[in-house]
């Protein structure tokens, strides 16, 4: 089988329910930041400092909603992505400073972050059994 023919393979086939949770949280996350950006809106941007470290957060809900469904469905391959983008994502805001600075002046946004992250794989896991 040519790669042309795997890759077509593997688009045209019917996606999986880790698939389908990351594409979704993805696509709402995306829809939240287009209204937040038409409406100027504070609550969904924030402002300033703070808003760089309200908008940080929104990256880690596709990988913790994907990895509830991961778990949920008992797909080791989803889990490690998913549990490997979450820890990379934590790390790059660490290498650009987000996270130290956020931890120093506005300790509620990294918390909020961990408490979002448990509360969505929870969640996710609970609602794909």
């Amino acid at each position: 089988m040519s790669v042309v023919e795997r890759v077509r393979a593997r688009l045209t086939r019917e996606q999986t329910r880790y698939e389908r949770a990351w594409l979704t949280s993805i696509n709402t996350v995306g829809f939240l930041v287009v209204v937040g950006i038409l409406l100027d809106s504070e609550l969904l941007l924030g402002a300033g400092q703070t808003g760089i470290f309200q908008r940080a957060l929104y990256p880690f809900v596709p990988p913790a909603v994907s990895l509830g469904v991961a778990i949920a469905d008992g797909n080791d391959r989803g889990t490690l992505l998913s549990a490997v983008a979450l820890v990379g994502y934590t790390l790059v805001l660490g290498v650009v400073g987000t996270l130290g600075t956020a931890v120093a002046t506005a300790p509620v946004y990294p918390v909020a972050g961990l408490v979002g992250v448990g509360t969505l794989v929870v969640a996710a896991a609970l609602v794909a059994r």
